[in-house]
């Protein structure tokens, strides 16, 4: 009997053990944590956080973190867990996957996740060596703009402007960087500066695309794919100019299958009317209605760049990738123009473009033979594009252009057209590739205009053996 008591109790003691065993291993218990952001030294607030059981990825619990980047996942039973981070921040620096392991056995453990810092992520694709020199990379696809889903096998390259100074000219020395997708199409140039623009073409055979200009962010990391297509020039012939001049030039653009339309917003996004809109290289341009709508006609496909000019705004730029047919609606938003009447400028300064405009009304009341925009020619007749005053000068032409549009005239050589030397400010400036990289249309008080290298001020003769354009800046009252 004694025997038999015995039994039946270690069979109660097993029985007991085993149910607190079995409570124990689904115990409902709390993983708390915190996401960091190193590249903005910032919490990363409003990321999905995922718990995922080890052995079965069907078990997972959500959370989203606050705006200190806590979160807190409640109801996990005891074990193995992937603690995984999802959030657009992690797509714009171009990493995959932020996770890690957590052991979870008792209640209100913690688990801490980071963004690597710019400086790590350099390091990890282009090298110690850029991480140190404090540059970043740009990465992407190179894709085919008239076969969906395709990829390309080509070369990307990269070019920006450091500026220097010679003498009385800047100097504008241009920076390059190439390199070659892999296989998989998939591309990486280092050693691209921070905070700066980058002018990005891409090449594979006989395709390739547009230029595309990108702002580098402050930590010099550049995610964008790349569309190539088709190229097709044709050879078009200017126009003869206001003056008269019938003399012929001849200039090449880009044409092909591709539709470009879209809208122009303003203030309150209100539509704007009478803007001007551009695909770089092109020479093709559409003037907005009154519901603010554009249509661009016989685009070349690829990656290209949309120029949009408005009086009373800043000028906008926006990379479009343009394929076959229609490409899609396309909205870009203006930014009003600070006019420089309302700036308070520097008493040094003030005096400066008091001379330098005094100077202008002397050569202009002298007869010098030129051709000048004063204050009032500009305040009556203000220009969108910084060509749209050069437009009126005989002998002098603003052709279509890779980077948007630059200056012919006709130089010593009448039977030729060259580049002229231009002056800001009185400081010449060199290696520009196009007039709007110098001075912008609202920034202009004052233009001179010689044609003839033999009638220019001894103090701005021509280097080129061309004409000279001076551009004075400053308010025009």
């Amino acid at each position: 009997m004694w025997k038999h008591l015995l039994v039946g109790m270690l069979g109660l003691g097993l029985a007991r053990e085993g149910a607190a065993q079995a409570a124990s291993s689904t115990a409902r218990l709390r993983l708390n944590g915190a996401v960091w952001d190193s590249t903005l030294a910032a919490p990363l607030a409003g990321a999905s956080v995922q718990a995922v059981r080890a052995d079965d990825p069907t078990r997972l619990r959500t959370a989203t973190t606050d705006a200190r980047g806590n979160f807190r996942l409640d109801s996990l039973e005891s074990g193995d867990y992937a603690v995984v981070v999802y959030h657009p921040r992690l797509d714009s620096l171009g990493i995959q996957q932020l996770s890690r392991g957590a052991s979870v056995g008792t209640d209100n453990e913690r688990v801490s996740l980071a963004i690597p810092s710019a400086r790590t992520l350099v390091s990890q694709v282009c090298g110690a060596e850029s991480a140190a020199r404090g540059v970043g990379y740009l990465r992407g696809m190179l894709r085919d703009a008239e076969q969906p889903g395709a990829t390309r096998v080509g070369t990307v390259q990269a070019e920006w402007q450091a500026l220097s100074m010679d003498g009385l000219a800047v100097k504008r020395e241009m920076q390059t960087i190439q390199a070659r997708t892999d296989s998989a199409g998939v591309y990486v140039l280092c050693g691209v500066p921070a905070n700066d623009n980058v002018q990005v073409r891409a090449w594979s055979g006989a395709d390739s695309t547009g230029i595309a200009e990108l702002l580098t962010t402050e930590l010099g990391i550049v995610l964008r794919d790349l569309y190539t297509g088709r190229v097709r020039r044709e050879r078009i012939v200017m126009a003869p100019d206001s003056g008269g001049d019938t003399t012929s030039l001849a200039v090449d653009v880009l044409r092909g299958p591709g539709v470009v339309r879209g809208r122009i917003d303003g203030a309150g996004g209100r539509p704007l009317s009478n803007a001007q809109i551009t695909v770089w290289g092109t020479g093709v341009q559409a003037t907005t209605s009154d519901s603010g709508r554009f249509v661009l006609p016989t685009m070349p496909t690829g990656t290209h760049m949309l120029d949009v000019r408005v009086l009373g705004y800043r000028a906008a730029r926006q990379v479009v990738d343009i394929v076959p047919g229609d490409s899609g609606a396309v909205t870009v938003s203006m930014v009003r123009t600070m006019t420089l009447d309302t700036v308070r400028v520097q008493a040094g300064r003030t005096t400066v473009m008091q001379r330098q405009l005094a100077d202008f009304e002397e050569r202009r009341r002298t007869g010098a033979t030129g051709r000048f925009f004063g204050p009032e020619d500009l305040a009556k007749r203000p220009p969108t594009r910084t060509g749209d005053i050069l437009r009126m000068v005989p002998g002098v032409r603003v052709v279509p252009a890779t980077y948007g549009e630059r200056i012919q005239m006709r130089g010593l050589n009448f039977n030729a057209w060259c580049t002229p030397d231009v002056w800001v400010d009185g400081i010449r400036m060199q290696g520009f590739n196009s007039v709007e990289n110098m001075v912008q249309p609202d920034e202009m008080r004052a233009v001179e205009v010689y044609a003839n290298p033999q009638t220019v001020p001894a103090q701005f003769t021509s280097l080129s053996g061309c004409g000279v354009i001076l551009f004075w800046t400053g308010p025009r009252k």
